[in-house]
């Protein structure tokens, strides 16, 4: 059927498709979620619907044993069979007392989703979903991936030494694993293909660039189909089996992007120019390949769920919808059965996450399914066996304390200053070097804490009760501290007495400030903002006012140098080189090369910095001087480093962050609909 004949145009061809009047079809379309759609571009009255979604609504509420009513013409409605379901919303199973007081709800929850005026209301599953563990191997297991049927799982592993991903095989039921990729390189994010007979998967042979290949499940060598400038890979394939959906992006610079992929030919089509997390997340695309459902970055550490509608050339009909306002870490969308729902996962990073339903409309509020503890992930749903998998994540992350003989010279080895079976990162030393700032979940959320400079006596400063607050930085005096959160929505600058008290709003642009430092006078305060289309680095007074902009090539992270004459900076994370500006205006200069994600301090006579890892090859301190310009190795880090490094005020000690235990499992959850 082409889609001018699937389609229907207005009100008066909707009834007159469902033998009803036009009263009748927009109470409907208001009260029991018929879908009906409405032109992003037109009035409100500009309407229109696919017949399969109609008839598949209609056969829902049969199959519920919801009434439709009765014809209000003189010949009754003709059954219809159930068409493919890609966005209509969810009919709950309730008794009939509930009808009035669920209804109420559905009107409340569409109003709040129009006016976007803030996360979800939360609903609980009536039953409770049971876990059970599928690999329990030594080191990761992630990015589970079923095949058609549901009795295999395709996963990668580090294996049992834990010092490379390759992708493995498991049935359902079995203990057998059968090894898919041997290649020295890491290899993750597998995808079964729809017909079953080959997996997609990425490999990462160097930082920031990730090659897509596809194998056979019979055996035979993998084919390249692509490579892409992305820091992951998650892959979805269109239902024909003749697309892959990828991240990628036109240059290092550049945000990620949503694109198809041809198998046959590596061809790529950019679909969206909307930025993607750089944390590895899939799309999904519906039963139908009409729709997918994919992540987007709304700031820092934020992501929610956005809709893309296909036409049958996999063309994007109209721009992307958000499906989620969720301020958190919201990814991994799964299809349910008939394309009518989707299940996915949403939580904070390093704290508790939950599986939440929403349907792919605008007429229900998404629900929240249950809790399975902490930080779970990367949700993959078998339709075909009614089983759900997800990644369930043990991470532990410190602060460790390395003392210096002289510049750039470590005093022997480093020792765990702050610990905790949370998150603990990104620690700032005071300017007296008496007392250290550093984000923690320890409190089940990230907050910002205090503690003296021996590691004792660790107390929460910030209560904001936001899914991400962090970056705190000690204002030149020692009095104030500077963080950013997202407790309004998007992220702003706060500042808050040292000694406690309520913080303070500096910033309320709609758009996303974070990440602030001061000028070494105190009279600015400079911090990321993407209010100019992209991410640059602006300055405003300590005290409040006008901002205004630094960089024009970029900008993310920011510290001015000692004696208050240069602004050195990265650019975006995953890893980026170190760039300097003069305080008072001109050309940049890269200074170092790519360092990890908020990892540098600057001090008078040169810069502390830990370079992106290569290759898997352990990284390390270095300290690059100003007067020789040469790096020196400080020390070797043999764990993975976190966010944060800090250089005390007399140059005898550093802080940094490490991962000093990360590993993860994969469960199951039988009859999960």
């Amino acid at each position: 059927m082409s889609e001018e004949n699937d389609r229907l145009n207005s009100w008066k061809a909707i009834a007159a498709y469902l033998n009803r009047t036009v009263r009748t079809v927009q109470r409907w379309e208001r009260e029991e979620g018929l879908p009906v759609r409405r032109h992003g571009h037109a009035r409100a009255h500009s309407v229109f619907a696919y017949k399969a979604e109609l008839d598949a609504w209609l056969a829902s509420r049969q199959h519920a044993g919801g009434a439709v009513g009765a014809p209000e013409n003189a010949a009754a409605a003709e059954a219809t069979p159930a068409g493919v379901r890609d966005s209509f919303p969810l009919t709950w199973r309730r008794p009939v007392w509930a009808v009035g007081v669920m209804t109420a709800i559905a009107v409340l929850g569409a109003a709040l989703w129009f006016l976007q005026t803030g996360p979800a209301v939360e609903a609980t599953h009536d039953q409770p979903l049971e876990a059970v563990p599928f690999t329990t191997f030594p080191g990761s297991e992630s990015d589970p991936a079923f095949s058609p049927e549901g009795d295999c799982v395709a996963f990668a592993w580090d294996g049992e030494t834990q010092d490379n991903f390759d992708i493995y095989i498991k049935t359902v039921g079995a203990q057998r694993i059968v090894r898919f990729t041997t290649d020295p390189a890491v290899e993750r994010c597998p995808a079964w293909s729809p017909q079953g007979d080959r997996i997609a998967f990425g490999r990462t042979s160097h930082p920031g660039v990730a090659e897509i290949y596809v194998a056979s499940v019979n055996g035979g060598p993998p084919r390249k189909i692509a490579e892409t400038r992305a820091p992951g890979c998650g892959l979805a394939w269109s239902p024909d089996g003749r697309w892959l959906v990828a991240p990628d992006r036109e240059s290092d610079r550049d945000p990620l992007g949503l694109y198809l992929v041809s198998v046959a030919t590596g061809e790529k089509r950019r679909l969206s120019s909307l930025e993607l997390p750089h944390f590895t997340q899939a799309s999904a695309f519906s039963p139908s390949g009409r729709f997918l459902a994919f992540p987007v970055l709304i700031s820092g550490g934020s992501s929610d769920l956005f809709l893309l509608e296909f036409d049958n050339a996999f063309r994007p009909l109209a721009q992307p919808r958000r499906l989620t306002f969720t301020r958190g870490r919201t990814g991994n969308p799964n299809w349910l059965a008939g394309g009518t729902l989707l299940v996915y996962t949403s939580g904070q990073w390093g704290g508790v996450s939950y599986l939440w339903e929403t349907a792919t409309t605008q007429r229900m509020e998404p629900r929240k399914l249950t809790s399975l503890g902490d930080d779970i992930d990367q949700a993959a749903y078998a339709p075909a066996a009614n089983r759900l998998g997800c990644r369930r994540r043990y991470e532990d992350v410190n602060i460790w304390r390395l003392d210096l003989a002289r510049e750039g010279v470590a005093a022997g080895p480093a020792a765990r200053l702050l610990a905790s079976t949370r998150i603990d990162y990104n620690a700032q030393i005071s300017p007296d070097g008496k007392r250290i700032a550093f984000h923690s979940t320890r409190s089940g959320r990230a907050e910002i804490w205090l503690a003296d400079a021996d590691g004792s006596n660790a107390f929460q400063l910030t209560s904001m009760g936001a899914p991400v607050t962090g970056s705190p930085r000690w204002s030149p005096d020692g009095a104030m501290i500077a963080f950013d959160s997202n407790a309004a929505g998007n992220y702003d600058v706060y500042v808050v007495e040292a000694s406690g008290g309520s913080p303070r709003r500096l910033t309320d642009d709609p758009t996303d400030d974070g990440v602030p430092s001061w000028s070494r006078d105190g009279r600015w305060i400079y911090f990321v903002s993407n209010r100019s289309g992209a991410s640059q680095i602006w300055k405003m007074p300590s005290s409040g006012g006008a901002p205004v902009q630094v960089t024009r090539g970029g900008g993310y992270v920011a510290f001015e140098s000692p004696d208050g004459r240069f602004l050195y900076y990265q650019k975006g994370p995953p890893a980026s080189s170190i760039w300097k500006v003069p305080v008072e205006g001109g050309p940049e200069t890269e200074v170092t090369p790519p360092a990890v994600w908020m990892g540098f301090a600057v001090t008078l006579r040169g810069i502390y910095y830990i370079p992106a890892a290569v290759d898997g090859i352990p990284t390390a301190i270095q300290f690059l001087s100003f007067a020789s310009r040469q790096p020196r190795r400080v020390a070797v880090l043999h764990r993975p480093p976190g966010l944060g490094l800090s250089v005390s005020p007399d140059g005898r000690w550093l802080l940094y962050s490490q991962t000093d235990h990360c590993d993860s499992d994969l469960i199951l959850i039988e009859n999960f609909r």
